[in-house]
């Protein structure tokens, strides 16, 4: 089974990235601004669900990140 993107969450947000374990969603809520990201797994529903190794990977990505200036 493939990975395949909730029909309600596709509708709420908007795409603005992929990467290789997940895709970053933009909610469409102006009243709050949320970046999802959601694991490009079959049957997940949150990052920590993936094995150990693959949250690991995601985690390091996330916080190796430097704010722009």
């Amino acid at each position: 089974m493939s990975f395949e993107l909730h029909p309600q969450l596709a509708k709420d947000t908007t795409v603005i990235g992929h990467f290789p374990l997940c895709v970053a969603l933009l909610s469409k809520d102006n009243a709050v601004p949320w970046v999802i990201l959601v694991p490009k797994r079959a049957n997940l529903k949150e990052l920590h669900h993936l094995p150990m190794k693959e949250a690991t990977t995601v985690f390091a990505r996330i916080s190796s990140r430097q704010p722009s200036a």
